[in-house]
């Protein structure tokens, strides 16, 4: 009998450790549930490699899940870090990537906004994205003292403003991000077994307003006997832009709008107290085609115009107007030197930053990104390199709006560069309200 309990008791034993050491099924969390005690392993910026949640006891949580090759994951950087620094007592923040520890590392030595970062980097987090999944980044997880799942965002909620309300155990008002990972791309919107409200239909076979859940994205599908468009949670001027970008070098810079209403086709924080999410509820729309045959993208893109300015009573159209070029040109004179130092090849670029630079670059990218960069101003005008410079140049500025050309100018000529001003005929996008006829 003795042998026998001992048996039992041996047996039992090793049943319980293999239980413990057995992989534990992940669930997918989301708001209002608790988190289990998780670890957080191939740490950077942190004492040890590994951590667990309840090593932080008593603080508030964000995991914050971004890629190396996520531009707005990257721009977030320096707000991460600074409410990091600014409610260190209260907060503790892991950005966490499914991406090799080795790799995250040569990136951060390599990128200035991830260099001397007081948050923590997880890396290696495939079992944190299973548990919180996201079809996109950034995608930002809140959790409260006691490991209750406050909030899933976007990055647009990460303010000092909501991180301090979160510290002080006060709600914040969001949009929770909340995304249809099942859904297929590739076929309309109501062959995902989703079921649209009456409100949400324009169309009942091709337009539909914000479907939530869904990206912003589009394509075009064609196979041997058919085609299918498919344009999700677009704003309008997106909607156009599709049809038109081809033709125009850059359709956003060379855009009138000629309407009564500019607020339903352009998002601007300064104009409105809305958040973009909520924006976008009110202002963006799906649009898909399904047809037979293999028509040309043009004329599909065609049919796509007529449908736009029939629904929307308005008329998109291509125009010749004058515009103002703005040549950059070189004098040779500047104070500072042009021709680049041969470092390594970066560009810093950020609409939100003054200071932006041009490592190791051919001078035709200033006047790319000059002409994509966001400004307050709103008629026509273009930047052109036309200084036939063949070698590569180091450049820094310090401007916050490129349409400021005084301020431009006067950066310009340290670098012996100067804007030439030229009035011509340019092809445009002009957008107006259709004229109502009465009959």
């Amino acid at each position: 009998m003795k042998k026998l309990a001992l048996w039992l008791a041996f047996s039992a034993a090793v049943l319980n450790v293999s239980a413990q050491s057995a992989p534990a099924t992940i669930r997918p969390l989301t708001i209002g549930d608790t988190v289990p005690d998780i670890e957080f392993t191939n740490l950077i910026n942190h004492s040890f490699k590994t951590a667990r949640l309840s090593d932080f006891k008593g603080k508030l949580v964000i995991l914050n899940f971004w890629a190396t090759w996520c531009f707005p994951c990257i721009e977030l950087f320096p707000e991460l870090d600074s409410l990091q620094t600014q409610f260190k007592a209260d907060l503790v923040i892991f950005a966490v990537t499914h991406q090799k520890k080795e790799l995250i590392e040569a990136f951060i030595k390599k990128n200035r906004q991830a260099k001397n970062v007081s948050f923590i980097f997880v890396t290696d987090a495939s079992a944190l994205v299973k548990m919180f999944p996201h079809g996109s980044v950034p995608h930002d997880v809140w959790i409260s003292k006691n490991r209750q799942v406050e909030a899933v965002t976007s990055s647009e909620y990460i303010t000092y403003s909501n991180v301090k309300a979160f510290v002080n155990n006060q709600k914040f008002e969001f949009i929770a991000k909340d995304e249809n990972l099942s859904y297929n791309y590739e076929k309309p919107i109501d062959e995902n077994g989703i079921k649209l409200q009456s409100t949400q239909s324009l169309s009942r076979t091709i337009f539909f307003r914000h479907v939530p859940g869904l990206r912003s994205t589009y394509g075009l599908y064609k196979t041997d006997s058919s085609y299918f468009l498919s344009q999700l949670n677009q704003p309008i001027l997106q909607l156009y832009n599709y049809i038109f970008s081809g033709k125009l070098n850059n359709f956003y810079r060379q855009t009138i709008l000629e309407l009564k209403n500019r607020e339903h086709y352009v998002y601007n924080k300064l104009d409105t107290n809305e958040t973009s999410d909520k924006w976008s509820l009110s202002n963006t729309y799906c649009y898909q085609v399904t047809g037979i045959g293999r028509p040309s993208t043009e004329a599909i893109k065609e049919k796509m115009l007529q449908d736009l300015n029939y629904y929307f009573n308005l008329n998109g159209r291509l125009e010749n107007r004058q515009c103002t070029i703005y040549k950059i040109t070189y004098t040779g004179s500047g104070t500072k030197s042009l021709k680049s130092k041969g470092n390594s090849p970066e560009i810093s670029w950020n609409d939100k930053e003054a200071k932006k630079y041009f490592i190791n670059q051919k001078l035709s990218m200033l006047a790319d990104y000059l002409n994509g960069a966001k400004t307050q101003r709103t008629d026509i005008f273009q930047f052109s390199d036309e200084t036939n410079i063949p070698y590569n140049v180091d450049i820094e500025q310090n401007i916050n709006d490129v349409g400021d050309i005084n301020n431009l100018k006067t950066q310009l000529l340290r670098y012996g560069l100067t804007i030439a001003i030229e009035e011509k005929d340019m092809e445009v996008f002009v957008l107006s309200d259709k004229i109502k006829i009465s009959l």
